[in-house]
Parts: structure tokens; C-alpha cells; sequence
């Protein structure tokens, strides 16, 4: 019997600030041209820099695809290596986004958790990926500060959080919820190759 294609969504996000283009995007749809095997459904997405917009788009992409794994790749100008997050906090939002609009609470999600802890087994793939000779240099991180990558993760715990009821709710906020890992680097060191075989990796994880 045929087994069902795992739902895989990864996003990367729009321009802002110096990032008139957005590395991430464009490695993003490198990895959709490369896509990730028959067993994968991939769909990619480009996230504005948009509070209000993040928080009616992720909710959507939960509901469409009932994703088993989310993955969001993001450039930071501070990272010297590719980066891979292991947990986010909830409160620290202090910078505009692209409509020169900021939580006033400094706070993405009203009444969520502090921080969101991924069930990824990052340590496992920081070393598979190393096996793998691709000239990239990998870290693991245990705060993905206060940027709106962090925002998209704690919207994703909520929306799930409101969804049907019950123990059965609870098992997919263990799995599904913290399965992400976002991807930060310096865009030159973005590699689409690289992000391919991290996601695929994970999938495996998962």
C-alpha cells in the first residue's frame, strides 16, 4: 500500500530593512526546484515582515496543509555561521516592521508560553549535515532573539492551541507545534543545497 506524502511547509521571508532582496526567500525557491523526494509535499511561502500579516498568514498555512514539519529560514546580520534554532522566547519585540507597527506590549502572542522549545534532535542534525561536506558552517542556538522569526513560531503554538479539542490536541502540540527549526545565516553563506538536506534531514526526524 502506497504511504501518504508528508506535508512539508518552509518558508522564507520578504524584504526589509538593507534586505532589499531576502536571501532566504531565494533559497527558499532553490529548495523548491529541488524539491525533497516523492515522499514529500513541499510548498514554500514568502512571509512578509508584517506582525498583522504573519498572524492571519500562519494560522491559514496550518489549515491548509496540516503540516507534519514547518521550517523557517531567515538571515540575521549578526550570525557568523548557519544557524539552527533550538528554542524562541515570547516577549522583547521592541522593532518596527515593515508598516512601522510594533506589539505594544512587546509581546507576540498574548498569554503564550515563554518560550517554545523545538523536539528536533538539533544536536543530531548539526552532525549529519557536518557529515555531509558541504562547506557550510553550522551552529546550534538556544535563543532566536526577538525578530519575527520568533513571532511566526509563537503564532504557530497558538493556532494550534486553538484547534479542536481534547488529548488528541495535546499529542499534536508535542510533535507538530515544535517541529521547526529556523535557518539563520549571512546571505552569502546561504546555500540552497545546504537547506535541502537540513529540512530533509528533519522530515526524517520527524
Amino acid at each position: 500500500m502506497e504511504q501518504p506524502r508528508k506535508a512539508v511547509v518552509v518558508t522564507g521571508f520578504g524584504p526589509f530593512g538593507e534586505h532589499t532582496v531576502n536571501a532566504s526567500w531565494i533559497a527558499v525557491q532553490e529548495l523548491e526546484k529541488l524539491g525533497l523526494g516523492d515522499s514529500v509535499d513541499l510548498h514554500v511561502y514568502e512571509i512578509p515582515v508584517e506582525y498583522k500579516t504573519v498572524q492571519r498568514l500562519i494560522p491559514a498555512l496550518w489549515e491548509k496543509h496540516s503540516p507534519q514539519l514547518v521550517v523557517h529560514v531567515g538571515v540575521s546580520g549578526m550570525a557568523t555561521t548557519v544557524t539552527l534554532e533550538k528554542c524562541g522566547h515570547n516577549k522583547g519585540y521592541k522593532g518596527l516592521d515593515n508598516c512601522r507597527f510594533c506589539p505594544g506590549s512587546q509581546c507576540c502572542v498574548e498569554d503564550g508560553p515563554e518560550s517554545i522549545d523545538s523536539i528536533i534532535d538539533m544536536d543530531a542534525v548539526c552532525k549529519r549535515v557536518t557529515t555531509l561536506g558541504l562547506d557550510v558552517s553550522v551552529t546550534i542556538s538556544q535563543d532566536a532573539g526577538s525578530s519575527q522569526i520568533l513571532c511566526v513560531l509563537h503564532i504557530e503554538g497558538k493556532t494550534l492551541l486553538q484547534q479542536k479539542d481534547s488529548n488528541l490536541l495535546k499529542a499534536q502540540m508535542m510533535i507538530s507545534c515544535h517541529d521547526y527549526v529556523c535557518l539563520e545565516s549571512r546571505e552569502t553563506n546561504i546555500r540552497s543545497g545546504f537547506v535541502r538536506k537540513c529540512v530533509f534531514l528533519c522530515v526524517v526526524c520527524v
